[in-house]
Order: structure tokens, then C-alpha cells, then sequence
């Protein structure tokens, strides 16, 4: 249900604040950098995912959101 989904957004965000952190500390373009960015951009596309699921945007309203 919802709070199931709540649960899952506030772990990857606490996720996104801790490779955000990380990746302030690492040399810019290293491997690990680009790993750890990579990283980051998955996590925002599941944040933004769960929070379509909770409003329950289908395909098509999603691409309406996204432009």
C-alpha cells in the first residue's frame, strides 16, 4: 500500500542524500565519481517512479510530466 511505497521513497532519498555527499568528496570525472553520478541519476528515475505509483499516473501522464 501507500505507507509500503513511503517507506520505499524515503529510503532512496535518504540514498540520493548519501551518494550526493559522497560524490562531493571524490575527485570530479574519476571512475568512482562517474560510478557514484551514474548511481545518482538511477535513484532519482525509482524516486521519481514510486512517486508516479503513488499518485498512479499511468505511461502517458508520466510522459505528459516528464515533457
Amino acid at each position: 500500500g501507500n505507507k509500503e511505497q513511503q517507506k520505499i521513497i524515503i529510503e532512496l532519498v535518504d540514498k540520493m542524500l548519501s551518494l550526493n555527499k559522497e560524490l562531493r568528496d571524490l575527485p570530479e570525472n574519476s571512475e568512482k565519481w562517474l560510478a557514484t553520478k551514474s548511481e545518482i541519476e538511477k535513484t532519482d528515475k525509482k524516486i521519481d517512479q514510486e512517486v508516479y505509483k503513488i499518485y498512479g499516473l499511468t505511461g502517458e501522464e508520466v510522459k505528459v510530466v516528464e515533457g
